[in-house]
């Protein structure tokens, strides 16, 4: 508001200097150009009284007044021009009715007639004379006096004019010592200021004591810089939380033992600087942890009671005041449950003789897969950040725990008594983990692409259009990566009653997606040739995600057998197209590149599972190479 009101005041300000300027300026033409009326029209009186006087004086000298007729008539005149000279308003009336008191040309014109009557009149002649004498030195002063006062008024006018000016000029003075004390060098100061916040000398700016009308901009500016040191923070923390994914990632795709990928995956979540401890690990009923890996904490929450006390589980002996901890909550409801400063919750007498003492930390609990998997898991974090666990940090943290779930869930594909949905159809776990090692990496390389767009941004100053290009690149990465985790995730989560049903062509867009990162590992291209109106028919998305996969899977490998090296002919066409049949129209996708000695087993599984969802699978081997052919109805 001050701001604003010393802007107002200055536009006011000068817009008045500006008028009163032009005001003087119209004053001092008038004035001049009424100097100049008066001046002339004074001078053009004594030029006719001079015309007449010297006409009068030729005829006074002669004989005889043949033509006192005409002078009078010019006094006539005269008298009528003396009168609209005299009727002028910028004439003072003092000087008027001095000069009306002075002089009668009326009567001179009355004398004139007489004369013209009596030729031989001394006395009239002496009279005439003497009046004219006397009208013109009363002509001469009443000039002088006329125009000096027309002259005084003039330069009486500039005098004032000049004093405003040098006032002005003054003020202007002042005005300007003012405005660089109380305007200049407060945004001076600020500027310094400013280049102290670019050097990283100071975090903020203050407001100069000369400047406090600055106040609101200077809030406004260190909101800024608050805000972009939040953003920068955040920036930080989000390549940090990259880093960790990766390193996650990569000890899921390294590990090679239940036991190991425990530890390795806990180690990778440690290297973030905010978690202070971080555990995998298998409740127990109806009390204590089976634990597959920790990081953190301290030598006092090795043993697996001590650690499940501390996170809220039953042990035996000593139960939690709570009916439900977070953990069972947890596994419960299949979605993570966070807890903001848990430690305040938890007797410090746990906690001594751990890192966990005398801290303040929130507790995250991640489920790794449902209860009716058969394998029941979690992964609990403790940070200490300040704000907790960001919404992106939760996806982030659920999707390794997910993909963690995945893995163990192969690694206990193989024990006895065990049904795997894959094994019905013949699809082994090394064929899983192929898939699913490609899927890690690409889900590995994205999330270096993600790591290095976001260190630009970190580490050097960027233009701003440079900055929104980093950042869209940023997303779009980003966004693939969760489109990749949430189609692995459906796909690995198994399970024989999942009933959710979706269109054909968005089933088979997300098993082509899959497959395709296994399919680059081995050089094979994978080429679609779908019709542009694809119906869109219901199937379960579980069982038929799993036949396309493994169509694919069994292409890649008869397609690697084929070719052992790169080859121009080494790829998988999937094609699509609406025919007719007597039954009516149909759509038809077939996949190339099989095998013609599929296992019988294996085909009349998956021709169950066609059939489940209202079409047809048949094996053909007339052609150069076997095609798998499914229709259904449309």
């Amino acid at each position: 508001m001050a701001l604003q009101r010393i802007i107002w005041l200055s536009v006011l300000g000068l817009g008045l200097i500006l008028i009163a300027l032009l005001g003087s300026g119209v004053r001092q033409y008038s004035l001049y150009a009424g100097h100049k009326a008066i001046a002339d029209q004074s001078e053009t009186l004594l030029f006719r009284f001079t015309i007449i006087r010297e006409q009068l004086m030729d005829e006074l000298l002669q004989a005889e007044n043949g033509n006192l007729e005409n002078v009078s008539r010019a006094l006539e005149q005269f008298n009528s021009s003396l009168s609209s000279v005299l009727a002028d308003r910028r004439i003072a009336d003092e000087y008027k009715l001095g000069f009306m008191q002075a002089v009668d040309i009326s009567g001179m014109v009355v004398m004139v007639r007489q004369l013209d009557a009596r030729p031989h009149a001394p006395e009239l002649r002496r009279n005439l004379n003497r009046e004219m004498r006397i009208l013109g030195e009363r002509l001469l002063l009443f000039d002088r006096l006329v125009v000096d006062q027309a002259k005084r008024r003039l330069v009486g006018f500039q005098n004032i004019l000049i004093g405003t000016l040098a006032l002005l000029f003054f003020g202007a003075l002042v005005a300007l010592f003012w405005g660089y004390r109380r305007v200049v060098l407060p945004l001076v100061c600020l500027n310094s200021q400013g280049k102290e916040v670019l050097d990283g000398d100071r975090l903020e700016i203050s407001c100069p004591a000369d400047g406090r009308w600055l106040s609101g901009v200077v809030a406004m500016v260190n909101d800024l810089l608050r805000h972009d040191a939040e953003m920068a923070d955040r920036l930080e923390r989000q390549v940090a939380l990259a880093a960790m994914g990766r390193r996650a990632i990569a000890a899921l795709s390294q590990a090679r033992t239940m036991e190991q990928l425990g530890v390795e995956v806990c180690r990778a979540l440690r290297h973030n600087s905010d978690y202070c401890l971080v555990w995998l690990g298998c409740p127990l009923r109806p009390h204590g942890l089976k634990l597959l890996g920790v990081a953190g904490g301290g030598p006092g929450l090795v043993e697996p009671d001590n650690l499940a006390l501390v996170s809220g589980l039953p042990v035996a002996g000593r139960e939690p005041g709570k009916d439900s901890g977070p953990v069972q909550r947890a596994l419960a409801t299949g979605e993570p449950v966070v807890i903001s400063d848990y430690l305040a919750t938890v007797s410090p007498g746990l906690l001594q003789d751990t890192k966990l003492a005398g801290r303040r930390a929130a507790y995250g609990v991640f489920p790794l897969s449902e209860e009716e998997e058969g394998l029941v898991g979690v992964l609990a974090v403790f940070s200490t950040a300040n704000e907790g666990f960001a919404p992106c940090e939760l996806d982030l943290l659920q999707g390794v725990a997910t993909a963690v779930g995945m893995a163990l869930r192969q690694f206990s594909a193989t024990a006895p008594g065990r049904e795997h949905k894959w094994q019905l159809l013949g699809f082994n776990l090394a064929e899983s983990g192929g898939i699913m090692a490609g899927v890690a990496h690409e889900v590995s390389d994205l999330a270096n692409g993600m790591i290095n767009y976001a260190q630009i941004l970190a580490d050097e100053p960027q233009e701003q259009q440079t900055q929104r290009e980093i950042a869209a690149k940023l997303i779009g990465t980003g966004e693939q990566l969760t489109g990749i985790m949430k189609k692995t995730i459906f796909y690995s989560r198994g399970g024989g009653h999942d009933e959710e049903f979706l269109p054909l062509g968005e089933v088979l867009a997300d098993a082509i997606t899959l497959s395709r990162f296994s399919m680059k590992g081995s050089g094979i291209l994978v080429e679609q040739d779908l019709p542009a109106d694809f119906p869109s028919l219901p199937v379960n998305a579980r069982r038929m995600q799993q036949v396309f996969m493994l169509l694919c899977e069994q292409a890649r490998r008869t397609l690697d057998l084929r070719y052992p090296t790169k080859d121009q002919n080494k790829r998988l066409l999937i094609k699509g197209e609406i025919s007719s049949r007597k039954q009516g129209r149909c759509l038809r996708l077939c996949f190339n590149g099989q095998s013609s000695r599929i296992d019988p087993e294996l085909l009349a599984g998956l021709q169950e599972v066609v059939a489940e969802q209202g079409g047809e699978l048949q094996l053909d081997t007339t052609g150069a190479e076997a095609v798998v052919k499914i229709e259904f109805p449309c």
